[in-house]
């Protein structure tokens, strides 16, 4: 079961090879596995193989550990997992573009003394942007969430965390990159031109349409 892209193409090849049943978290992984498959034939001049078989099973989420009543009216645009990875310094050059609009960073993977410092200096001068430390129960975010942005600069397998913003009915704004598009789908939109923070306040400022916003929710 293929959660990111990390395995080498070889390792899955072989394991289709040998009657392995493969899965996966989404089309995307999906694609990616099979083309750098075919890819892999090419480069070692061997004849192209059909194609391995690959189930796709999407992230888990239990409803009842999530689901809450947002503040869709007056609540957050949230951000969760502020590092470089996740798209934090699009979002750092985001907040002076929207200086009337409140944002929720919150922690998830550690940051570490070093890292927690350097961001918190950077947020002084940015007084429309709260910092939260990571949450023993993200139930707790997602209450003071009104939209969730997953900026993200790096191929997410699939984007868990948009499937837990929208059961409360929370629309979610995404990066056009991995298997995002896919999590999001009717309930939310994608970014094409994510590393830009222009793209980002437009599509947060469109999101201030009151029937567009609750068009997306439903």
């Amino acid at each position: 079961f293929f959660h990111d892209i990390r395995a080498a193409a070889d390792d899955v090849a072989r394991a289709a090879a040998q009657g392995v049943e493969i899965v996966s978290c989404s089309r995307y992984m999906n694609r990616y596995y099979r083309d750098a498959i075919r890819a892999l034939a090419a480069e070692n001049g061997a004849a192209p193989a059909p194609a391995p078989d690959i189930g796709i099973v999407y992230p888990a989420v239990e409803a009842r550990d999530y689901i809450v009543d947002a503040d869709l009216e007056n609540g957050f645009v949230t951000m969760i997992n502020p590092v470089p990875e996740k798209g934090i310094e699009t979002v750092l050059a985001l907040l002076p573009l929207l200086p009337g609009e409140r944002f929720l960073l919150v922690e998830n993977w550690p940051l570490g003394a070093e890292r927690l410092a350097a961001l918190e200096r950077r947020l002084a001068d940015l007084p429309n942007a709260r910092f939260l430390p990571h949450q023993a129960d993200i139930r707790e975010v997602y209450r003071q969430t009104r939209t969730l942005i997953v900026p993200s600069v790096w191929s997410e397998s699939a984007g868990r965390v948009v499937l837990e913003a929208q059961l409360s009915g929370i629309p979610v704004l995404a990066s056009a990159l991995g298997g995002l598009a896919e999590m999001v789908g009717a309930g939310g939109r994608v970014i094409e031109d994510f590393r830009n923070p222009q793209a980002w306040a437009e599509a947060i400022t469109a999101l201030g349409d009151r029937a567009e916003h609750r068009r997306l929710s439903a």
